[in-house]
């Protein structure tokens, strides 16, 4: 077979590759058996190198049926292409076969092996699978719990620049989970993960200003970050917000500010900010509630811009 499919060729491949898909696909597959391969002009290539033993193609095809990119999507298949890349030592391969092996879709989860998997690729220097790990070690899913592995991982990634590793060290450190407690570790990690954007760690840098804990005693400070984690529509830290302007913390005063951020608070989910906005309520004009409720839509809109732009990949 040549390196490029002509368009009767290609058919022919995708027909094959229907029936594979329709039947399922079990690990035990021959390379010489009909398999899919990624559509588009490498397609054959990547698929060739699969079938010949490249750990790297073969990641490439487990990717291409996960995510369901130029094949219908199949996680049961892609698992067999991340194992055969797995067992040769791919870590990439070893943490997308553990992130597979850990949801419902692909079939009865196996935790214990995804750890397994996991342990490897975290062994390899891969701060996801530092991460994903350290949750399972933190929750005792697919073996022991080990609170102090699981900081250990978490810092390990943590130092990689991993943002959810750096707010998780962040928490442990707080609680005293697996390490000592520590107040200034668990704002210094917090404020890693704040500083890359993560809301949750915005909301704990604020709650650590506002009541000194790791840090100088600054309302100021608290409001500053209640308020980047609020424009990133985090309904905690808007309630927060909101309590600040209506209690004269850290900012002037301005209880139609205050209205208008418990109520986008309360729109989000948080059905204390909504109890806190009718005990406001009782003591605003009504004109007032009506600018509190307009400057609410105006913050939407801010906020709705912001997540266009700004969109995350955690």
């Amino acid at each position: 077979m040549g390196d490029r499919f002509n368009r009767a060729q290609l058919l022919h491949c995708l027909a094959l590759i229907g029936a594979a898909l329709l039947f399922g696909c079990q690990d035990d597959q021959q390379p010489g058996e009909p398999i899919a391969a990624p559509k588009g002009e490498h397609g054959t290539a990547i698929m060739q190198r699969a079938r010949a033993g490249d750990a790297e193609a073969q990641n490439t095809m487990g990717k291409a049926l996960a995510m369901g990119e130029g094949l219908p999507r199949d996680r049961g298949q892609a698992a067999v292409w991340f194992r055969r890349a797995a067992r040769q030592g791919h870590a990439q391969a070893q943490y997308n076969l553990a992130v597979l092996l850990l949801e419902p879709e692909t079939g009865a989860k196996k935790p214990a092996e995804a750890r397994r998997w996991l342990e490897k690729a975290a062994n390899s220097g891969l701060a996801p699978a530092q991460y994903r790990l350290a949750g399972l070690l933190r929750s005792g899913t697919g073996g022991p719990e080990d609170p102090a592995a699981a900081a250990r991982h978490y810092r390990a990634a943590a130092e990689q620049g991993n943002v959810r590793s750096q707010y998780n060290l962040g928490l442990m450190f707080q609680l005293g989970r697996g390490v000592a407690p520590d107040d200034e570790q668990a704002e210094y990690w917090y404020r890693q993960a704040a500083n890359q954007n993560l809301p949750q760690a915005q909301l704990k840098l604020g709650n650590f200003y506002q009541a000194g804990r790791g840090v100088a005693q600054s309302d100021s400070e608290a409001v500053k970050w209640f308020r980047r984690a609020a424009m990133a529509g985090y309904a905690v830290a808007q309630s927060n917000l909101a309590t600040m302007y209506a209690a004269c913390r850290g900012v002037e005063q301005d209880p139609v500010i205050a209205y208008a951020w418990f109520e986008l608070a309360r729109r989000g989910g948080l059905a204390q900010a909504g109890e806190w906005q009718q005990s406001l309520k009782q003591k605003l004009s009504r004109s007032q509630r009506k600018a509190g409720l307009k400057r609410a839509e105006h913050f939407q809109a801010r906020i709705s811009a912001v997540s266009k732009t700004h969109k995350r990949s955690y």
